[in-house]
This record gives structure tokens, sequence and C-alpha cells, in this order.
């Protein structure tokens, strides 16, 4: 086997082919995972998708070497955005009765029945 350069290649052979395929794959799984991950981490899980989507379709086009810039670029604009909402935003209950700056001893509310045994029945 002769030694040649890679671009002396003969490109119609089927291992060269499957070598592209498989950098390819792997040049979008990274360029995409970058900035979901960090769009996940950070509580912007749609700017970070959004973000994975065009990182990987760019990579698809010229490798890593447009799909990492655009990576970089999501992650640098969802650092600036800051962290979001991690938790779901929960409605507040409303009091039942307003609160007074009066020290009330009494309680509104009637006491519950204790019970005598264990099993929750009341006395007999």
């Amino acid at each position: 086997m002769p030694f040649e350069l890679f671009a002396q290649q003969n490109q119609a052979d089927q291992d060269f082919k499957n070598g592209v395929l498989i950098g390819t794959a792997i040049a979008m799984v990274i360029s995409a995972g970058i900035p979901i991950v960090t769009g996940l981490i950070k509580g912007r899980a749609f700017i970070g998708i959004i973000g994975g989507l065009i990182s990987g379709i760019s990579a698809l086009f010229l490798g890593c070497l447009l799909g990492l810039p655009m990576a970089c670029v999501f992650v640098i604009i969802i650092m600036a955005m800051g962290d979001g909402d991690t938790e779901p935003r929960r409605k507040r209950k409303k009091r039942r009765r307003p609160i007074s700056d009066v020290y009330d001893d009494e309680d509104d509310e009637p006491r519950r029945r204790r019970y005598d045994d264990d099993f929750g029945r009341g006395p007999r």
C-alpha cells in the first residue's frame, strides 16, 4: 500500500464516504449539544433548542468549522439572558381573612375533635 496524502486519496472509496458521514454526525451532535445543555442548565430551554438546531444544521455544511462558532454565539446569548425560571410559577392562594394589626387571642376556626383511641373513632 503506497503512502499518499489525504487530498490524493480516491474519494470514490466507500471507507472515505463512511468516514465523512461519521465525522459529520459527530460534529453535528457536539455542535447541537452545547447550546441545548447550556439552555437547560440556565432555564432557557427554548432558546437552547433553537440554538442547537441552528448549530447542528450549520455543522452539516462545514462540520466543526461552522458548527462550534455558532454554538458559541448561542451560548453567549443564553449567558447574557441570565437565569430563567427554573420552576414554574405557582398562583398565590387567597387569604381567608385579612390579617389584623391587633393581636387576637381567640381562634376563629373551631378546634378539631380529639379522639380517645388510636383507630380514629370518637368517644363511646
